[in-house]
C-alpha cells in the first residue's frame, strides 16, 4: 500500500506517524518563519559624497545619481556630520550635478514611522521641473534614512544640507549659559 502526502503550503513538512500496527496517520507540521524586516534605521549604507552638499555650485565634473545601483536605505553622513535632503528648493548646478534633487515636503517625525514624500528635481527656473516619489524615515538619534530611487535622467543627484543642531543641544547650551 501507497501512503502519501500532500503539501498545503511550502514551509509546511510533512511527518508519517504509526498510531496503530495497520494504521498510518500523515500529519502536518507547520513551520512558521518569520520573515522579519530590519528597522532601517539600524540597517542602512552610508552616503558620504562632499560633492552633495548644496554649497557645491558649479563644479568642474558634474554627478549623475542615475547609474548608482539604489537598493535598500541610506543615510547622509558627510565629513563625520549628520546631513539630510533639503527641504527647499536647491539652485540649479547645486551639489555637485546640473539637476539637484530636493525633497517638497518636511521630513517625518520618529512617530511618523516611514513616509513617501515627494523628490524635485530643479532645472532653470522650475523647482519641480521632474519628480518621483522615495521613503523617509526619522530615526530616534535625529538622523534620516532614505529608500533612494533611480532618478528619470542623467546629471540628476540627490543633495544633502547639515543638521547643525539638535533641540537638546540648543536647550543644552541655554542652560550653560545661564549659570
Amino acid at each position: 500500500m501507497d501512503y502519501t502526502c500532500s503539501l498545503s503550503k511550502v514551509f509546511n513538512s510533512l511527518v508519517f506517524i504509526r498510531i496503530f500496527s495497520d494504521i498510518l496517520a500523515c500529519i502536518t507540521v507547520i513551520i512558521f518563519i518569520s520573515v522579519g524586516v530590519s528597522d532601517p534605521c539600524s540597517s542602512y549604507s552610508v552616503l558620504d559624497n562632499p560633492w552633495r552638499v548644496t554649497s557645491n555650485r558649479y563644479a568642474s565634473v558634474i554627478y549623475c545619481d542615475q547609474d548608482v545601483t539604489w537598493s535598500g536605505w541610506y543615510r547622509f553622513f558627510i565629513n563625520n556630520i549628520s546631513t539630510h535632503i533639503p527641504e527647499t528648493c536647491v539652485d540649479t548646478y547645486s551639489c555637485g550635478t546640473n539637476l539637484p534633487m530636493w525633497i517638497n515636503a518636511r521630513h517625518p517625525t520618529v512617530g511618523d514611522g516611514i513616509v513617501s514624500i515627494l523628490v524635485c528635481t530643479t532645472w532653470s527656473n522650475n523647482c519641480c521641473f521632474h519628480t518621483h516619489y522615495i521613503r523617509v524615515k526619522a530615526c530616534p538619534d535625529n538622523y534620516y534614512v532614505y529608500e533612494l530611487v533611480r532618478p528619470f535622467g542623467c546629471h540628476f543627484a540627490y543633495c544633502a544640507v547639515s543638521v547643525w543642531l539638535t533641540f537638546e543641544k540648543i536647550v543644552l547650551t541655554l542652560v550653560t549659559f545661564r549659570i
